[in-house]
């Protein structure tokens, strides 16, 4: 269930439209994304990087550069999930470029779980260990970095978490959210600033960067998969990163075999989102990251073509336990959802948590069984509107192990104190309209949606967190036919218009339950031929919400509705 929500936009769309010779529909997706002068929307369509001041980036770099060229050993101190991967490949690659002596480390999900750890410290200073980066993680790790500071290292915080009450005692801290940091763009994922940081590294030597186009693809991917708001310098890499991408053009090797593997040609965010990323992501969860940083940073494509089919076969076996454990879950009627189910792998808790979140739109915590005698570990998906990082804070008491953002949180408990952690956070919340919004940016009549209108809207990608893909609405609009296949929860429908009928599709089980139901209430002696495409041309009128994509085969093009929601006509709008 849905509210559909018309978009109220503030800016001039005819001048933006004149201006920059766009349709008035693009100029008012624009001004509902705060793009709402021609001059702010000039700078969205053709955007740069803005020069940002990043406390300590430079420091970090004089850091860096003293261990170089003294040989003595680095240590790059990565994460499991496909920004830790990027973050460490990136940094690892260009410290070996540059002629340092550089290792790196990945922790295992299960046995050490994110951040640094006491073990890890040990062994990294164990094996020569002089100096530590730390990438997609440090900013909370005081106790870590001060036992790393009492066995003589020198440590380098790379990350781009919430910084708490107080900072670790590093020798540098490149972290936008620090408090102290002046920079204007706090978005960052960690491989993009690992890219900031590789940038600046080669211009203090007055060299080129030989890898730009890999470290950008890197943190363009990276910056999608990690889910932070795709605005600003955000925006920037992801559309650059993407352009370089599909120029296929001297790929990291492994990349290319993953593309292979994948069969991928043409990229868009959709692909990195959906398929790449979670073939890095699955290798962390279910064996050892180390494979994702190894099948990109080989130069054997041999090799890497073993790697990337080990990753896909990761990711489908991560498919079949994500749908074994969901289905076994039985989600409580509470404002905040906590779940406690020892069956389900710890490795797959935020993928759960996600789906629960998704069902019911409500805030989930998804928790299991950990390693550790008497304790739990999980995940935890937030809505809009609720903090989850904020509220779980407030319970910071109960937990072992914390942290996270306002969307997204990981933690580990007693299981003794999983009943007192689900009643605090039910007692404090005060959200209590938890029906998802569907917020649309303009009404169309369909005879606007032609192909032309299609191309634009693809200039003004990319979309994703913070920056969505545009929605539309029409009302009123004439069912030619349709055609469901229940197998694959699908729904293609034909549209009447005034020129030439368009297809729609929509994925999900529970809007076949919702069409059933529509056509049934006046057609239920003819609902069966009607869903199965026998009978054509009935007189069923719809409200839908959609998004307008462009649809390739066998090399001929077509606009196509991505259908969201719809409702039966009853006039009434949106």
């Amino acid at each position: 269930m849905y509210d559909w929500v018309l978009t109220k936009f503030v800016g001039n769309v005819p001048e933006i439209s004149e201006s920059l010779g766009i349709s008035p529909v693009a100029a008012r997706v624009l001004c509902n994304r705060r793009v709402n002068t021609a001059e702010l929307a000039r700078e969205y369509l053709s955007p740069a990087l803005t020069d940002d001041d990043i406390k300590d980036l430079r420091e970090t770099v004089q850091i860096v550069k003293k261990f170089i060229a003294s040989r003595e050993r680095i240590f790059v101190y990565g994460d499991y999930d496909a920004d830790g991967v990027t973050s460490t490949v990136i940094i690892y690659k260009t410290l070996k470029d540059l002629g340092a002596d550089v290792f790196y480390y990945i922790p295992d999900r299960e046995a050490e779980g994110y951040g640094l750890n006491m073990p890890a410290i040990g062994f990294v200073a164990e094996n020569g260990c002089k100096l530590l980066i730390t990438v997609d993680n440090g900013i909370a790790a005081i106790p870590e970095i001060k036992r790393a500071k009492e066995l003589g290292l020198t440590v380098c915080v790379i990350d781009h978490h919430e910084q708490g009450e107080f900072l670790p005692n590093a020798d540098s801290i490149i972290d936008p959210k620090r408090r102290d940091c002046a920079s204007t763009f706090k978005g960052y994922c960690a491989a993009g600033l690992c890219y900031l940081f590789a940038k600046e590294l080669y211009k203090s030597y007055n060299k080129p960067n030989p890898r730009e186009s890999e470290f950008l693809i890197f943190a363009a991917l990276a910056t999608v998969c990690d889910i932070v708001p795709l605005l600003g310098n955000n925006r920037v890499l992801v559309r650059n990163g993407l352009i370089e991408l599909n120029k296929k053009e001297n790929l990291n090797i492994g990349l290319q075999a993953l593309m292979d593997e994948k069969s991928l040609t043409e990229i868009k965010e959709y692909d990195i989102g959906f398929i790449i990323g979670p073939c890095i992501n699955a290798t962390g969860r279910l064996e050892t990251a180390k494979i994702a940083v190894a099948l990109f940073t080989t130069d054997d494509r041999e090799m890497a073509a073993k790697w990337a089919q080990t990753l896909s076969g990761l990711n489908e076996e991560r498919k079949r336990l994500t749908k074994l454990a969901y289905e076994g879950i039985l989600i409580p009627d509470d404002k905040v959802i906590v779940i406690y189910d020892e069956e389900i792998h710890e490795s797959i808790a935020g993928i759960v948590a996600g789906r629960v979140k998704e069902r019911v739109n409500h805030p989930a915590v998804v928790l299991t069984k950990s390693s550790e005698e008497g304790c739990a570990k999980g995940s935890a998906r937030s809505v809009e509107g609720y903090d989850i990082f904020e509220e779980l804070s407030k319970c910071a008491d109960l937990f072992t192990r914390f942290g996270g953002h306002p969307m997204a949180a990981g933690l580990s408990l007693r299981t003794d104190d999983i009943d007192e952690l689900r009643t605090r956070l039910n007692e404090n919340c005060t959200l209590s309209d938890f029906t998802a919004k569907l917020k649309i940016d303009a009404l169309l009549d369909l005879s606007e949606v032609n192909f032309a209108l299609a191309k634009e809207l693809e200039v003004l990608s990319p979309f994703g967190s913070g920056n969505h893909k545009p929605l539309f609405s029409s009302l009123c609009v004439s069912l030619a036919s349709l055609k469901l296949y229940e197998n694959k929860n699908t729904i293609i429908f034909t549209f009447e218009t005034d020129d030439r009928p368009i297809k729609g599709v929509c994925f999900g089980a529970e809007f076949i339950q919702k069409l059933t139901d529509i056509i049934s209430e006046s057609y239920p002696a003819e609902t069966e031929k009607i869903l199965s495409g026998v009978i054509r041309n009935t007189p069923i009128i719809l409200d839908i919400v959609y998004h307008i994509e462009i649809n390739e085969y066998k090399g001929n093009y077509s606009r196509e509705l991505r259908i969201k929601d719809f409702r039966r006509h009853k006039e009434r709008n949106v």
